[in-house]
């Protein structure tokens, strides 16, 4: 999948002669055949014209918007999901108390793999000391997961899991970086900064895919409803967290690609990249989720196939 992003504030993306051309005050910033684009993420203040609208929609291209620090603010979808009866089969799933908690169980029983995997990982790149953490300390809450009787008990066994996840991450964060725990809304240093960028970023192909295959990104099961928040899509990140957003974070420490001076903080937003530092993250996460290994498919595949299999349960 090519996908073109802009994050230059100020910029405007019009339409010109079969092309899309992303301009700023007078000088032409990228020219790119409109066959060659298969989605578009506008971050913060970008522009774009009715023209340049209206093609992408008549060539099925979507259009993401993202804030500044990347959190999903909405999108354009060419169309619209015509599988009434799949999100009809997920509305009644998620009203029929049994199915909804068998569903909770799979996310978070796939999600504590997921850990135990990124563990088996990174101990084998030698991030960590191999006997300092164990994947099996896991399969405890995996029996205790299935003991569960209603969603705050199987929500407890994810959190005690999740405690044992987040304990390697300082062990696995290089100086001069720390790891003090999760915070966010806004993230207040380099490493929450870019896992919460990376959440955001997934979260809205998610939500991209949701619309593809008919599902609501609202109805979770997992996650309870809330005004205007994407339960399910939410859901479905929690496959992804360990072995694609966190795996990555990690990858672009370890390998140095960001120095401590390539983040700012302010009261506002928090702590995120300066605008260059922030266009190399865009390449790096390009490069790494449309790309698959032994260990992981591209990002766009894997999330289609979790929701085909979730749809097995309707």
């Amino acid at each position: 999948m090519s996908i073109m992003y802009i994050n230059e504030q100020g910029a405007y993306l019009r339409k010109q002669s079969g092309r899309f051309v992303v301009t700023k005050k007078d000088d032409e910033l990228a020219s790119i055949p409109e066959a060659a684009i298969d989605k578009v993420v506008i971050f913060g203040n970008v522009q774009i014209s009715t023209q340049a609208m209206s093609e992408l929609m008549s060539k099925g291209i979507e259009v993401v918007f993202l804030s500044i620090n990347g959190k999903f603010k909405g999108f354009l979808e060419p169309g619209y999901p015509k599988n009434i009866f799949t999100r009809m089969a997920q509305y009644e799933a998620a009203l029929d108390e049994e199915r909804s908690l068998k569903l909770a169980k799979w996310f978070i029983r796939n999600k504590i793999n997921s850990q135990k995997m990124f563990i088996r990982n990174i101990q084998l790149k030698r991030w960590i000391d191999n006997t300092k953490y164990l994947p099996n300390e896991l399969n405890q809450y995996l029996i205790l997961l299935q003991e569960q009787k209603n969603i705050n008990g199987i929500l407890s066994v994810e959190g005690a899991a999740a405690k044992i996840y987040f304990s390697i991450f300082n062990d696995i964060t290089p100086p001069p970086f720390e790891w003090n725990g999760r915070n966010r809304q806004p993230p207040v240093d380099p490493v929450n900064a870019l896992l919460s960028l990376t959440y955001m970023m997934v979260l809205s192909e998610i939500i991209s895919q949701c619309y593809i295959q008919s599902f609501d990104p609202f109805i979770g099961f997992m996650h309870q409803l809330e005004y205007s928040r994407p339960s399910f899509a939410l859901d479905v990140i929690e496959l992804c967290r360990s072995l694609y957003c966190d795996y990555f974070v990690f990858l672009m420490f370890q390998q140095e690609v960001f120095q401590f001076e390539d983040f700012v903080f302010t009261p506002k937003n928090g702590c995120r990249l300066k605008s260059e530092p922030f266009k190399l993250y865009l390449k790096k996460y390009r490069d790494f989720f449309n790309t698959s290994d032994k260990y992981r498919l591209k990002l766009n595949k894997f999330i289609s196939t979790q929701i085909r299999i979730i749809n097995n349960f309707f």
